[in-house]
């Protein structure tokens, strides 16, 4: 009863768009979900699966997208922003690895160093002189 009074009201034609819309499950924005979780250790198979999408879709989708892997994507932001916390903040290095979405502290200093040639302590100290 409640559905066709929804459809039968004055707002029918919103009320099917939402209800077609729930039905087919259209993906949300992609670039929405990787933005407001980008800082959030997230797995792709979790980023694709907020976005409504396969893990095979979620990868080809932002392929397209950005012309780079998500996974290259998505540490290229986090370092840059860890970059910016190591200059800006005192927090330890474990700290800024967990504010950036790395969990995984070591992996994190690999990765800052594969990137950017030092660790993350060395690249403060380093920013402080200069």
């Amino acid at each position: 009863e409640l559905f066709l009074l929804l459809i039968s009201g004055g707002n029918s034609e919103q009320v099917m768009r939402w209800i077609q819309g729930i039905a087919h499950r259209q993906p949300v924005s992609l670039e929405y979900i990787v933005r407001k979780h980008l800082f959030q250790p997230l797995t792709l198979d979790e980023l694709a699966e907020l976005s409504g999408r396969s893990l095979a879709s979620f990868k080809r989708d932002f392929q397209n997208l950005y012309s780079i892997s998500p996974r290259k994507w998505i540490n290229t932001q986090r370092l840059a922003h860890a970059k910016m916390l190591l200059h800006n903040t005192s927090g330890n290095v474990s700290e800024v690895a967990a504010e950036c979405g790395f969990d995984n502290v070591p992996y994190f200093i690999r990765v800052f160093k594969h990137e950017f040639g030092v660790t993350p302590a060395d690249w403060r100290a380093k920013s402080a002189i200069g």
